[in-house]
């Protein structure tokens, strides 16, 4: 019994880390990519980012253990989803810093938005 909790736990952080991910990545793409790239995406990548804080919230509910390993999980979440970023705009390494300029409650909130770390709301 406690092995089949255990992987349902441990897909439920893979999940939580691959939404992270994505989310990191469509944050960076609207902070990073050039303004035309930004203009022709951002709709998408808005949609994209609603999606992911839904599944991320719904993972937290359903597992609420997570929670306390949500700053580890993100922390290894935000390196794929900058290099998904860096790849997906053919950045170079050096174009965004390799620490998080966020952290996991802010990335969450549906109102929060690069660059702008009050009350800025993507549209819903």
């Amino acid at each position: 019994m406690w092995r089949r909790r255990l992987r349902i736990w441990a897909g439920a952080k893979g999940a939580l880390q691959s939404q992270l991910a994505g989310l990191v990545e469509h944050l960076l793409r609207i902070d990073h990519a050039p303004a035309r790239a930004r203009s022709e995406n951002l709709r998408g990548w808005e949609v994209s980012l609603r999606y992911a804080r839904r599944a991320v919230a719904e993972l937290l509910d359903e597992n609420p253990s997570l929670q306390s390993e949500l700053k580890n999980i993100f922390a290894r979440a935000y390196l794929d989803g900058r290099d998904q970023a860096l790849a997906s705009l053919k950045l170079p390494d050096s174009a965004i810093p390799e620490t998080a300029p966020w952290n996991a409650e802010e990335v969450i909130r549906s109102d929060f938005r690069p660059g702008k770390r009050a009350n800025t709301r993507i549209s819903p």
